[in-house]
């Protein structure tokens, strides 16, 4: 009985052997897939920064042209005029 213990023991020591077993193969998934999150996070954050960066604003200097015509503030010749301007 003692000896087949032993087997057993040297039996599951030897599967064992060089492998990371089921656990290490899941971290080392978890750890990639994290990683690669982080990854794409990091590109699209640069992504979104350079965009930001490199829009002229024409459309806010629109908006608020626009805003300012339906407010009443400019008339409809100066709306124009500025419209072309931009």
């Amino acid at each position: 009985m003692k000896q087949g213990v032993v087997q057993e023991t040297l039996l599951n020591m030897h599967w064992m052997e060089g492998s990371m077993g089921v656990w290490g193969w899941l971290m080392m998934l978890l750890m990639m897939v994290f990683w690669l999150a982080l990854l794409a996070a990091v590109v699209a954050a640069a992504y979104w920064a350079v965009k930001k960066a490199t829009d002229s604003g024409e459309d806010d200097a629109e908006a608020i042209l626009r805003e300012r015509y339906a407010r009443g503030e400019i008339d409809e010749d100066e709306y124009h005029e500025r419209k072309n301007n931009l």
